[in-house]
């Protein structure tokens, strides 16, 4: 007798978008970030029974797209947007001019909280991976604020902390100013270390891949090549390391 398999279930093809939603006036990188943003798209299954409810998607849609462009340094962009109804059809359009960009003319780093011993030195902007005069993205942005908490960690302040950040946009000079107020945090220094997960690794050779001594100033560089060392050893497959958060006496 000749088996046969049952029939498979046939998958419910996906409906149509209950409207049509057009985004113009910017490059193929810019528009996929506003579509993958966007209340339109994500709820375009959903017709709103009356052109007020397309409307409040269109506000917040310009809104977020706002903020993107913003991000990428465009910080005058200008939005035109329409409705087309043609029968059955509804049709959705944003148009976008994102103006000219606009520039990093300051990049400023204000240590507040308490005094401590030996404060960190800053790092200029150039050394942090900003182009100052160039175009302001809020990626590069953040990015140097990771590197500036960074090069406090290697100097012994492992638990500074960006507290506050301000942005100040001159339309005239078409620039945008940075300002930082960050907190360093005391001095830290290496204390006890210990292990978990050792099952069958003598922990005496672990400890012999440690590059510093107890009481030696925190440097997270340090930390990183602790962390190189027992991976490449083959030993392990993942490290995780963990500090307190605070410090003890």
């Amino acid at each position: 007798s000749r088996s046969s398999s049952p029939p498979s279930m046939s998958t419910r093809p996906k409906p149509p978008p209950a409207y049509e939603v057009r985004i113009s006036g910017v490059d193929r990188s810019l528009r996929r970030l506003m579509e993958d943003s966007s209340q339109l798209i994500a709820l375009q299954e959903d017709l709103p029974e009356t052109d007020a409810g397309l409307e409040r998607r269109i506000a917040y849609d310009i809104e977020r797209f706002d903020e993107i462009l913003g991000s990428e340094g465009y910080y005058a962009a200008t939005f035109e947007h329409g409705i087309r109804r043609d029968g059955h059809q509804t049709t959705v359009s944003i148009r976008v001019s994102p103006g000219p960009t606009y520039v990093l003319s300051a990049f400023e780093v204000e240590r507040v909280g308490k005094s401590t011993e030996n404060p960190p030195e800053q790092s200029d902007p150039e050394a942090l991976g900003l182009a100052m005069w160039r175009r302001a993205e809020a990626a590069e942005i953040v990015a140097a604020e990771r590197r500036l908490l960074r090069s406090f960690a290697r100097q012994g302040f492992p638990l500074a902390q960006v507290m506050d950040r301000s942005v100040t946009v001159n339309h005239l000079a078409r620039s945008v100013a940075v300002r930082l107020a960050v907190a360093p945090g005391p001095l830290a220094r290496f204390g006890p270390v210990t292990f978990e997960g050792l099952e069958s690794v003598d922990e005496d050779y672990v400890r012999g891949l440690i590059p510093w001594d107890r009481g030696d100033p925190y440097d997270g560089d340090k930390l990183d090549l602790l962390k190189a060392r027992l991976l490449r050893g083959g030993l392990f497959s993942a490290v995780v390391t963990e500090n307190e958060g605070t410090l003890n006496a």
